[in-house]
């Protein structure tokens, strides 16, 4: 029995909520809501302690990063979401969907990297507070938020690839989803 999938169909076709078209549009609305706030929200916190000296401190450093990231993963998802929900049109290619999974992923895994980034910034603080002006010298700082978006040598970059390839050969190959 040959299990290849003779189909040449290049798009995912995304059901959602398709049996129930008013559900959709009420999704719609919370979800843009929400997006909106999720864009206003952390581009006021980047804004604000980029602009305010006072605030040019690790903990805010940090800070900014994080809603940087929080925005960059709430887009890496989110539109496609927004599209699917307002339009007819409910399909996303084989190569949007990966490229999405792996932006996901990626941002996700570096979100979590900096949270911990976070915690220790905060575990120094209360801590070593003697030595806490002394742990971040002005080349330390940068390198730990830089740090965290640099996982392109490490083992999370090749856990993700790897990931990102096994579906890909699972849709060209068709057959029951790999639970």
């Amino acid at each position: 029995m040959d299990r290849t999938n003779g189909s040449t169909q290049s798009h995912f076709i995304l059901l959602g909520f398709s049996d129930r078209p008013h559900l959709e549009r009420v999704l719609f609305v919370v979800i843009l809501v929400a997006y909106l706030l999720t864009l206003v929200g952390n581009s006021t916190i980047i804004l604000m302690s980029r602009l305010d000296s006072r605030l040019h401190t690790p903990m805010y450093f940090f800070l900014t990063h994080l809603s940087f990231l929080d925005l960059s993963f709430t887009t890496s998802s989110i539109p496609q979401l927004l599209h699917n929900l307002s339009g007819r049109n409910k399909t996303i290619s084989y190569v949007g969907c990966m490229v999405q999974l792996f932006l996901f992923l990626c941002l996700g895994g570096v979100e979590c990297l900096l949270l911990a980034v976070m915690a220790y910034d905060r575990f120094v603080a209360v801590c070593k507070p003697l030595h806490y002006n002394s742990a971040y010298v002005s080349t330390t700082l940068p390198g730990l938020g830089v740090g965290g978006l640099g996982l392109w040598d490490g083992q999370f970059f090749d856990h993700v690839t790897n990931d990102v390839v096994a579906t890909l050969m699972w849709t060209q190959q068709g057959g029951p989803l790999p639970v």
